[in-house]
């Protein structure tokens, strides 16, 4: 799915029944897929940073509604890795699900993100993520909504 400038771009439509096949067949394991895929262009920035781009860039919908279900659902999530049934790979993963949905998540992710920010774990990156979003809409213009941390 990271699209190369040289390599002609498939079908809108295939495309988009990629995506559903991933969610629809692998709804539990996507997350840790697309955790693991940008942990393996760890080792360069460079890489990594287009692979991100990428994805985030041309799919910000579809990776949103992946994301935010393994949100939802952090504690059913299966990895493929040796290492994933991992309390520490579970905490990566989901610090990413979070950091990445800071990046593309809208109003409805606030509210997934809001139960989070007061967890010892993973309230410093759901704190970061809400104010990125927040910011990002209000930089936006989008619709004044009163949204408060603490309910």
């Amino acid at each position: 799915m990271v699209h190369h400038p040289h390599v002609k771009r498939p079908p809108a439509d295939i495309i988009n029944a990629l995506w559903l096949n991933l969610q629809a067949e692998a709804a539990l394991g996507a997350a840790d897929a697309l955790f693991l895929m940008q942990s393996a262009f760890g080792a360069s920035a460079v890489y990594q940073g287009e692979f991100s781009l990428n994805l985030l860039k041309e799919y910000p919908q579809q990776v949103k509604a992946v994301l935010e279900h393994s949100l939802q659902n952090r504690d059913k999530l299966t990895s493929a890795s040796k290492f994933g049934a991992s309390e520490h790979h579970a905490v990566d993963r989901t610090n990413f699900i979070i950091g990445v949905l800071g990046q593309i998540g809208d109003l409805s992710t606030l509210e997934l993100l809001r139960p989070l920010v007061n967890d010892m774990v993973l309230g410093g990156s759901a704190l970061s993520s809400f104010k990125a979003i927040k910011s990002r809409l209000a930089n936006a213009g989008a619709p004044s909504v009163v949204c408060k941390l603490s309910g």
